[in-house]
Parts: C-alpha cells; structure tokens; sequence
C-alpha cells in the first residue's frame, strides 16, 4: 500500500478515519504506515499518534505503543484515551 500524506484537514481526519478502519479490519501493518506518513507531513495530529500507539501495541510493539502514546499526551494533556491506554499498557509490562 503507498500512503501519502496531505495537509488538509478534511482528508487528514480521512487519513485517520481510514487507518481506524483498516485497525480495525485487523490490517494494522497498513495502519501504522499510513499514520507514519500522516505524521510526518502533520507531527502534531495526536489522534493519529494515539492510533498509532494502537498500531504498534496490537503489533507487540510495546516501546513504541509508549512511546506513541507518551507524544500524543504531550500534544494533549487531557487526552483521556491516550492516558488510560498508557495506564493499561504499563500494567500490563
């Protein structure tokens, strides 16, 4: 799958609302590499970070999982999601 990255924000939210899809059809590889295209044209989105995080949790991925959620918690402290995957990640380890 090639993925590309645009800057606007409809096909942004698009980018994401696709990468959630494919996570959920169980195709987190194509997931995670599109949300790494996205974030590299938009390092800032932390919705595509907190999916990301999902990503590379569901692919064992445990550092990167962390390290994912960690940087969409600093773009958004009062993510409640990000916070409770974090919190349930490091239960888990």
């Amino acid at each position: 799958m090639r993925n590309v990255a645009f800057p606007g924000a409809d096909t942004l939210a698009a980018q994401r609302d696709l990468a959630a899809s494919l996570l959920e059809a169980g195709r987190s590889e194509d997931a995670r590499g599109l949300l790494e295209a996205l974030l590299a044209a938009q390092p800032r989105d932390s919705a595509a970070r907190l999916l990301l995080g999902r990503c590379r949790h569901l692919g064992g991925d445990v550092g990167g999982a962390e390290a994912a959620y960690r940087a969409c918690l600093r773009l958004d402290r009062g993510d409640a999601e990000a916070a409770q995957a974090l919190a349930g990640l490091l239960e888990a380890s």
